[in-house]
């Protein structure tokens, strides 16, 4: 890597090992399906009987979400309502992200993504799910509504990473593998920042 492009140095870098789940071959959904465990395809079917998965929501109302969903668990967002904004404006003026929740008949949101794309893969960058809604399957029909989305265009379907255990084991159930990275961070870097997110728990 040339540490001298983007404003990095050598100096001012940190260099860790990190690991990811991603869902690789996506181009092929109807395998990946396949290929699910028999619970996850069991969820799915479960939620498309009353769940809808929608692409309206504004950015503040997922910010607001997401913030809601960690206070019902003790804690709090990590990020400024001012940055989501910025790398969500950005994303879809260049066409290369969306946020896309799933809903009940209710209109009660279930959770929530925010998903960003390059050539070759798919961020599911940020998202919150509510643990109430958790046998509704909705989680599992959103993410796997993404990797349809996804195979249009890219072949991999990376869901960052979490320290929960329970959030990956979710994960895994998608047939996401654990693969190990190296994360490169530079103090005050504001989208290094952000970069950071996709290890927060989903």
């Amino acid at each position: 890597m040339v540490f001298g492009l983007s404003g990095f140095s050598a100096s001012s870098t940190k260099r860790s090992q990190k690991k990811k789940r991603e869902v690789s071959s996506i181009s092929d959904w109807q395998k990946v399906h396949a290929n699910f465990p028999k619970e996850t395809r069991s969820r799915i079917r479960k939620a498309e009987k009353n769940i809808q998965i929608k692409q309206d929501l504004s950015p503040e109302a997922f910010y607001q979400y997401h913030e809601h969903i960690l206070k019902k668990i003790g804690k709090k967002i990590n990020y400024s309502y001012k940055l989501f904004k910025r790398i969500h404006d950005a994303a879809l003026r260049n066409n290369c992200g969306k946020i896309s929740y799933a809903i009940d008949e209710k209109g009660t949101i279930h959770c929530t993504s925010f998903l960003v794309w390059d050539a070759g893969c798919t961020y599911a960058l940020l998202g919150a799910f509510d643990r109430d809604c958790n046998p509704s399957g909705a989680s599992s029909l959103l993410y796997f509504e993404e990797i349809k989305f996804a195979s249009q265009f890219a072949d991999n379907y990376n869901l960052g990473c979490t320290m929960n255990k329970t959030l990956g084991y979710a994960k895994g159930r998608l047939g996401a593998t654990l693969l190990s990275y190296h994360h490169i961070s530079k103090q005050k870097s504001i989208l290094l920042k952000f970069a950071q997110l996709l290890t927060q728990d989903f």
